[in-house]
């Protein structure tokens, strides 16, 4: 509640449920942005996002490869909310199981990832093998749950 009235009292409109998941619900705000906010027994997962969203602030990136990523605008460590940009596809979205600067994964496993991608994203899956490729060497992000709903290429 205490939230909410924030938001009022900022001259913010809520406008809509942007989508929900495993780790807690994103609404769209007017000027255009959006809240994350994670369940509470979920505080793992805010704290990856949050990392995740840092890193790709400090090292610059607003998108890989022509896809958008959201920009890290405010963040309330004590509610577990985030604010970020809103984007429109293509875009990256929800790292909230990203680890960020992980050893190195056997070569099997990068093996059944690079597997997954393609089962999932049929046409466009060497794409999004690239993309994960650039957010793991480049920003040392691993997402981690890289799903054609969270790498969303056509509207």
């Amino acid at each position: 509640m205490e939230a909410y009235l924030k938001l009022k009292r900022s001259g913010r409109q809520l406008i809509g449920e942007a989508g929900w998941g495993t780790d807690g619900y994103a609404y769209t705000l007017k000027p255009y942005s959006v809240i994350k906010a994670h369940y509470r027994n979920k505080q793992h997962t805010f704290a990856n996002e949050w990392l995740a969203y840092r890193k790709l602030r400090n090292d610059g990136v607003t998108g890989i490869r022509g896809v958008e990523v959201p920009q890290l605008l405010n963040v309330d460590a004590d509610r577990l909310p985030l604010e970020i940009s809103y984007v429109q596809p293509p875009c990256l979205l929800d790292f909230s199981k990203a680890r960020i600067d992980q050893p190195d994964f056997p070569p099997e496993v990068d093996q059944w990832q690079e597997d997954q991608i393609r089962e999932e994203f049929g046409d466009v899956a060497e794409e999004a093998i690239l993309i994960n490729a650039i957010l793991i060497h480049r920003h040392g992000i691993h997402h981690n749950d890289l799903r054609p709903w969270n790498l969303i290429f056509k509207a």
